[in-house]
């Protein structure tokens, strides 16, 4: 099975990055996640807090629901409609789940904040893992029947995470690299952060963008159109 997902890979490598996608099979060992409970700011808000429930790994903080409005769009870019580019869209190579959305952006376009707030992390020092450790990790993954975290970080490739407030961050994952910035740095919706690639997957390039809350992201339980309004919810800034 490794020979014939190396011998695929590396064709995707060669015929230019075709975009891969696969389907992933139920982390049937992960606890039941508890909800995230959202207020809403103003008796008169469009989007109450029933509205916006997604289901998140832990906590379940409770996070105005203005907090999860406002972030930007790539420019050009509306929010895509194909199951496999958003949250929660299978991944059984990996035994696991994707947990952003994908834009499919040319390599070394530039990335822009989504929205005003501070860095927490860029990877201005980061090293690719190779093809074999890139199988292996996957591999791990598909007999555990999820993704470690330390699996799923390199998998992401070179990132940049930045955090709103509330517990909500942005990550800005697969860059192929990243503005001279540092942990710590204030940054305003638009600024350009990095630059679109293909780290860490060596598929397609794009942008791969999550918004996670508290320690789940936006998105997870959520599928159809409940899923995009939500999401375009989130992303209303065109």
């Amino acid at each position: 099975m490794k020979l014939l997902r190396a011998l695929v890979l590396i064709a995707i490598i060669a015929g230019g990055g075709a975009y891969a996608y696969q389907l992933r099979t139920t982390q049937s060992n992960v606890a039941v996640a508890a909800p995230v409970r959202y207020k809403p700011d103003a008796a008169v808000e469009r989007y109450p807090a029933a509205a916006l429930d997604v289901r998140e790994h832990g906590r379940g903080p409770v996070v105005p629901a203005a907090a999860l409005t406002g972030f930007a769009l790539p420019v050009g870019y509306q929010m895509p409609e194909e199951t496999e580019l958003l949250p929660g869209s299978p991944r059984e190579y990996r035994g696991g789940y994707h947990e952003g959305v994908d834009f499919p952006l040319s390599m070394g376009m530039p990335v822009a904040a989504a929205k005003a707030g501070k860095i927490i992390r860029i990877d201005s020092d980061y090293t690719e893992w190779s093809v074999e450790e890139q199988i292996n990790g996957e591999d791990v993954g598909f007999r555990l029947g999820y993704t470690p975290e330390t699996i799923l970080d390199k998998l992401r490739g070179r990132q940049i995470w930045i955090d709103h407030g509330y517990g909500i961050v942005t990550r800005y994952a697969h860059l192929s690299s990243v503005e001279l910035f540092s942990v710590g740095s204030i940054v305003e919706q638009g600024t350009i952060i990095g630059h679109v690639g293909n780290s860490g997957t060596k598929a397609g390039p794009h942008l791969h963008i999550e918004i996670r809350v508290g320690e789940g992201y936006l998105g997870d339980g959520l599928s159809g159109a409940e899923l995009l309004r939500v999401l375009r919810h989130a992303f209303s800034v065109g």
